[in-house]
C-alpha cells in the first residue's frame, strides 16, 4: 500500500534536487495505488445515493446535483462517475456548515471537503472537523478550514 510517508519522502527527495513537480508517470502511480481506498470510502455504509439524499432533504435528484456542483453539499464521484453522499452531512449539527466549509476551503470538490472533515487536526485537539462540528464547535472548524492549503 502507498503511504503518506512514501509520498512525503518522494516529495522531499524531488524538492532537494530542485524539482518542483512530479512527473506524470509518478502521479499516475500514486493515483493507481490509492484507488482501492477511494473505492472503499465511496462504497462505505454511511454513503447514500443522490436519490436517497434528495429524499432526506425533500429535494429532487437534479437539485441535489446542482447543490453538489456548487459545494452546498458533499458528493463524491466513484466508479462510472456515479455520485454518493455521506449521510451524516445532513445532521443538524453539520448541514448548516457544509456550504461555509466549501467556501472556506475554496473548493467544491466533494473528495477535498470529505477529506478535510475526516482528517484529525492538531488545531482541533486531534479531533476531526466532523467530530468538532458534531460537538457544537463550527466556528473553530471554519477557522481551521480558512487556513488549509
Amino acid at each position: 500500500m502507498f503511504t503518506l510517508h512514501d509520498v512525503t519522502r518522494q516529495m522531499d527527495t524531488r524538492l532537494a534536487m530542485g524539482k518542483r513537480y512530479f512527473p506524470a508517470a509518478l502521479t499516475k502511480q500514486m493515483l493507481a495505488r490509492s484507488r482501492p481506498q477511494v473505492h472503499e470510502r465511496w462504497a462505505a455504509d454511511d454513503m447514500i445515493s443522490v436519490a436517497d439524499a434528495a429524499t432526506v432533504v425533500g429535494a429532487v435528484p437534479q437539485e441535489m446535483r446542482r447543490w453538489i456542483a456548487k459545494g452546498y453539499c458533499i458528493g463524491v464521484k466513484g466508479p462510472h462517475a456515479s455520485v454518493r453522499l455521506p449521510c451524516w452531512q445532513f445532521a443538524p449539527e453539520v448541514w448548516p456548515w457544509v456550504r461555509e466549509l466549501s467556501r472556506a476551503l475554496g473548493t467544491t470538490s466533494g473528495w477535498a471537503i470529505l477529506g478535510f472533515l475526516e482528517t484529525p487536526a492538531g488545531a482541533l485537539d486531534g479531533r476531526t472537523p466532523r467530530e468538532a462540528l458534531e460537538s457544537g464547535n463550527p466556528a473553530r472548524v471554519l477557522q481551521v478550514a480558512c487556513y488549509q492549503d
